[in-house]
Formats: structure tokens, C-alpha cells, sequence
């Protein structure tokens, strides 16, 4: 199979629950109630469309790649809705940095249960997200030598190439490669 091309697959007609209740939750505090109902319809009703053209992937990878699907409609929602597009990505940032969190936190605490220290709990943690969430050949990543810690070169991710795609690279930045500088 060519892992370049797009291949689509069937997808639900509504987002996944995580991003839309923490969509919700961020919108209502963020621009009020009645405009939050007003973008998630919209961003609800563009989400399929997006979805359809998800790319065949493993799990962790295929959640992403909805949750980026999701994201990209909700930002399509806020600017319809006059805001200004740096805070319409703010908004969205925030949303998905709230859907993501509690998986990234378990994995992490799990990794606290043998590791005490903070470096290697983050290093091993990182090590099981690869292992589980992040994984070949949705993305390609390697472990690279940095004094006094870890790192590692992303040299494959299934969701910036779906994002370039459709023409969001930027979104796809500021709101899905961010949430690593958040967490």
C-alpha cells in the first residue's frame, strides 16, 4: 500500500465526544453561550465532510486525525462568526489541548507509578505514547542525544500531512504540534 496516498475511509457523521465537549466547554467561557451553539452546529455540520477524506490509520493516529478534522471545522465556525482569526486559533488550541489532556496525563501517571524522577518519567512516558499511541508507520520517530534530557526528531506524522492537505498547515501547528509545548 502506498502510505502517501489518501486512502478514505467511512467515518461517523458526528465528531468525536471528547473534542466536542471540550470544544463546548472552552467556547462557552471563551465567546458566551449562544455564539458557542451557533459555531459548534456549524462546525458539527462541516465535520463530515472533513472526515471523509481521514486517511486509512491505526487508532491512535485515526483519533488524531478526527480531532484535527474537528478543529479545522471549529476554526471555519468562529471566523463565520466574526471572530478575529488569531483568537478563532486561540479558541481551538485551547479545545483541543482540553480533549487531549486526560489520555496524555494517564499515560504519563502510569509512568510516574515507576518512575520518580521527573526527566525519566517524562522520557518513559514519552516512550509509551510512541509505543501505543504514536506508532509506525502513521509516524516516524527517533530518539536524538540532548545533555541533560531527551529528545526526539518527528520525521513522519500522518496528521501534518493530512493538515497540508487540506491546506491548514498553520492550524495544524498551532493547535495540534503546540499541545507538545503545553503539556
Amino acid at each position: 500500500m502506498d502510505r502517501g496516498a489518501v486512502t478514505p475511509v467511512l467515518t461517523e457523521k458526528r465528531p468525536p465526544r471528547r473534542i466536542r465537549r471540550a470544544a463546548r466547554r472552552v467556547l462557552d467561557s471563551g465567546i458566551g453561550r449562544v455564539r458557542a451553539v451557533a459555531v459548534l452546529a456549524r462546525a458539527d455540520e462541516e465535520y463530515s465532510s472533513i472526515a471523509a477524506q481521514v486517511p486509512a490509520t491505526r487508532v491512535g493516529a485515526r483519533d488524531l486525525l478526527h480531532t484535527a478534522s474537528y478543529a479545522v471545522a471549529l476554526e471555519h465556525g468562529l471566523v463565520e462568526q466574526g471572530l478575529e482569526p488569531g483568537r478563532a486559533r486561540e479558541l481551538v488550541a485551547d479545545a483541543v489541548f482540553s480533549s487531549v489532556i486526560p489520555a496524555r496525563s494517564f499515560v504519563f501517571r502510569v509512568a510516574g507509578l515507576r518512575w520518580r524522577k521527573p526527566l525519566e518519567r517524562a522520557r518513559w512516558g514519552s516512550k509509551l505514547m510512541r509505543r501505543f499511541y504514536y506508532t509506525s508507520p502513521d509516524w516516524i520517530i527517533e530518539d536524538v542525544d540532548v545533555d541533560q534530557g531527551f529528545g526526539f526528531d518527528i520525521r513522519r506524522c500522518v496528521v501534518s500531512e493530512f493538515m497540508a492537505s487540506l491546506g491548514e498547515a498553520e492550524l495544524c501547528m498551532d493547535a495540534i504540534c503546540a499541545q507538545d509545548e503545553r503539556s
